[in-house]
C-alpha cells in the first residue's frame, strides 16, 4: 500500500504543479506544456506526443508550426523525446517525417 501513496502523492503534486523529485515526466502538448517543464525543472526527461489532431485533421503547415515550437522548447529543454501520434492523414504523416528530420535532428 506504501507504493501505492507514494504514486499517489507524486500524481497529486504535480497536477498541483508541485516540483516533484522524479527523473521522467509524460506532458500532454498543450498550452500549460511549458509552465510544466519549468516547475518541474530542466533536469528531468520528457516524453511528449505530438497533436493527434494536427496528423489527423491538420496541414502540413500545422504539423510545422508544431514541430517549430517544440524546437524552441528542446533548446531550454533538452530531455525532450518526443514520437507522432495519429496517422489518418498520409501528407502529414509525410510532412512529420520530413520536419522532424529538419527541425529536431542534430547531426
Amino acid at each position: 500500500m506504501r507504493d501505492y501513496d507514494e504514486v499517489l502523492r507524486r500524481n497529486k503534486a504535480f497536477i498541483n504543479m508541485e516540483p516533484v523529485d522524479r527523473p521522467f515526466l509524460g506532458i500532454h502538448v498543450g498550452s500549460e506544456m511549458p509552465l510544466e517543464m519549468k516547475n518541474a525543472g530542466k533536469d528531468k526527461l520528457y516524453l511528449l506526443k505530438s497533436d493527434t489532431r494536427n496528423i489527423d485533421f491538420g496541414t502540413p503547415e500545422n504539423v510545422y508550426n508544431e514541430l517549430k515550437k517544440l524546437r524552441n522548447l528542446h533548446e531550454e529543454f533538452p530531455g525532450i523525446i518526443m514520437y507522432r501520434g495519429g496517422s489518418e492523414k498520409e501528407e502529414n504523416v509525410q510532412a512529420f517525417e520530413r520536419y522532424y528530420r529538419e527541425l529536431l535532428v542534430y547531426e
